[in-house]
């Protein structure tokens, strides 16, 4: 029996705050129109269906410095009509989520009122990342050195220095996505060659480009003490050369080109170790389907599920038979005064393994 996999990530589901990159209004309509599409597939086709939630499904990071951070409460509150529509898809077909960066801290105890009522059989599956044959998903977020969970700097929550980037930027109309912050800081990659405090280099940068002082204050989630940017600056300073003693020079540096949206090399690398002939991940925002661009392996497939709270969201579906992977990219139109929206298919590869 062949299986059918749908991967969705960097939704970003939060309170509908200004600052919120998702917005109801904008995005949550062609949504639920998806999750019902898949819902109806699972329903009609002989193929197995499975979901995967590839990470930063909720936002818990976009909020202000002086704000309160909301809470997973605050934000499933908001989002009832599509946790509705998860629970359904629980009805039909498999779904899993991953961990991304921006719902690092969110638990499956958080989440566990998505769960089909009275089949406990049927609930969402917490997995650090989906496997199945030569195919592997995960968000990517751990191989970018901003947003990678940082147990060292920050032994409670594991919140890294990307964190604060984030809430020193929210409200930016310009910060879309990760790679963003290359934007503000003069040659991100040579900074971190030539300094081991790339991290306060970004942050001084972001300080210049938001007019902010290095008194000014976080407003920290979990009851946790209110921090400074000056006492984020200083408990970060080591960072490229901690990532440089534990994962080598060319692994860290690579850790920064993610950073910027790059994380090919990563997929290369995962490929090659791990024999996986299809590598999808989230968090860069930016959609693709490549095939035999990676250095080290052939015949392999690298895809990013691109980002959802944007006028053109993206997924990917991967078909899986016997003796091939067929992934496709889907992207919504933009709307014309003459033409609705709509998801098309915009990449297709396909690797036949015999």
């Amino acid at each position: 029996m062949s299986k059918e996999i749908y991967v969705l990530s960097d939704i970003h589901l939060g309170t509908n705050e200004k600052t919120d990159w998702y917005q109801k209004n904008d995005h949550e309509e062609q949504l639920v129109a998806l999750l019902q599409e898949i819902q109806k597939q699972a329903q009609e086709t002989d193929n197995d269906v499975d979901l995967v939630l590839a990470g930063d499904i909720f936002d818990t990071w976009l909020c202000e410095m002086t704000a309160t951070p909301p809470t997973i409460e605050s934000i499933l509150k908001n989002n009832q009509t599509v946790i509705n529509e998860f629970k359904i898809c629980l009805e039909h077909c498999k779904v899993f989520y991953l961990n991304g960066n921006h719902d690092m801290t969110v638990t499956a105890d958080d989440v566990k009122e998505i769960h089909v009522k009275g089949d406990k059989k049927n609930k969402l599956q917490w997995v650090n990342a989906y496997r199945t044959g030569l195919l592997k998903i995960e968000h990517g977020h751990r191989f970018a050195m901003f947003n990678a969970k940082d147990r060292l700097h920050d032994p409670l929550h594991g919140l890294p220095v990307g964190y604060y980037i984030t809430r020193m930027l929210a409200g930016d109309d310009s910060y879309d996505r990760p790679r963003a912050i290359a934007g503000y800081v003069d040659n991100m990659l040579q900074a971190a060659i030539t300094t081991k405090t790339i991290s306060s280099a970004v942050i001084e940068a972001m300080m210049e480009h938001r007019g902010m002082e290095p008194n000014d204050v976080f407003k920290m989630p979990f009851g946790r003490r209110d921090m400074t940017i000056a006492e984020v600056m200083n408990k970060y300073k080591n960072l490229f050369e901690l990532w440089v003693d534990k994962f080598g020079y060319i692994y860290a540096i690579n850790s920064v080109r993610a950073e910027l949206g790059s994380l090919n090399w990563f997929a290369d690398r995962m490929s090659s170790r791990g024999d996986y002939k299809v590598i999808v991940m989230g968090h860069s925002h930016e959609c693709l389907v490549d095939k035999d661009s990676l250095l080290q392996t052939t015949d392999t497939i690298y895809a990013n599920s691109g980002f959802w709270a944007t006028k053109q969201p993206s997924y990917i579906h991967i078909l899986k038979d016997k003796g091939s992977y067929e992934v496709s990219l889907f992207e919504k139109t933009k709307k014309t005064k003459t033409k609705k929206s709509k998801f098309i298919r915009k990449e297709k590869e396909k690797i036949k393994l015999f």
